[in-house]
């Protein structure tokens, strides 16, 4: 595992950001009569708890449509279709 350093300069203070790679990700952009889905997890860097799209890890048999599915059924409980990628 490959553990990436990179420094910030906000002129009136620095920080250190730690970035590990965990391989291909996917994420879910779910609308629904105009609302979009946001799930709230905790996040170690803010420390705190964050809003954000249904997301994770692909799997090594999956492709990232399915990761998405799976992700959003996982994280919200909600199953999802019609997929139309935005970003690959």
């Amino acid at each position: 595992m490959n553990v990436d350093h990179v420094g910030a300069d906000f002129g009136a203070f620095r920080k250190d950001y730690y970035v590990v790679e965990f391989g291909p990700r996917a994420g879910i952009i779910a609308v629904h009569e105009g609302r979009i889905l946001l799930v709230r997890q905790y996040r170690l860097l803010p420390n705190a708890l964050c809003w954000e799209i249904p997301g994770g890890c692909v799997e090594k048999e999956e492709d990232s449509a399915t990761a998405a599915l799976r992700e959003c059924q996982e994280e919200a409980g909600v199953a999802c279709a019609e997929l139309q990628p935005i970003l690959v």
